[in-house]
């Protein structure tokens, strides 16, 4: 069986998760630091991705679980980050907010405690804390529509030119 080649490399980035900064050092021991990642950051792990697997990238994931005004900050400075990339030349070819509405914590499936106390509020619309899974639209619906319409086709700010439509099939690689 022929090995199937990827076409596009998926980044997942949350601000407040995936950047690591090592501190200390020369008289002391070195210790590893959570930090909270910028959109530099994220524009250097997508350059950094793209060089090494020769393909194009993809955020894949991203949001940050906080306030809608934090949120709100990563969207634009996330949105920036990968404006960078492309504009230095990385083949970034798709960005996701990750995820669309609360989701529940991991921690959940072993608590005693009601599902809503351990929901993070990620997305663009936010579930209601009683209970009821009603979803709340935030500001952001509408800052990431703002975003969606300001790069569509003809609005001058289609996909890079050496994107290719991924939702077609690559008939060259299927036997």
């Amino acid at each position: 069986m022929d090995r199937q080649q990827i076409d596009v490399m998926g980044v997942n980035f949350y601000p407040h998760l995936s950047v690591t900064r090592l501190e200390g050092g020369i008289d002391g021991p070195v210790r590893r630091r959570r930090a909270y990642g910028t959109g530099a950051d994220l524009s250097a792990v997508l350059a950094a991705f793209a060089t090494r697997y020769g393909k194009p990238v993809m955020v894949t994931e991203t949001s940050d679980n906080a306030s809608v005004a934090r949120r709100a900050r990563w969207m634009d400075d996330s949105i920036a980050g990968v404006e960078h990339a492309r504009s230095a030349g990385v083949p970034v070819v798709g960005y996701t907010w990750f995820p669309v509405f609360t989701l529940a914590d991991w921690r959940w499936r072993r608590g005693s405690l009601p599902a809503d106390r351990y929901w993070c509020h990620m997305g663009l619309w936010d579930l209601a804390d009683d209970g009821s899974l009603q979803r709340r639209e935030t500001p952001l619906v509408g800052r990431f529509a703002g975003v969606i319409a300001r790069r569509r086709p003809g609005a001058g700010h289609g996909p890079p030119e050496h994107a290719r439509d991924v939702t077609q099939p690559d008939h060259r690689r299927i036997r």
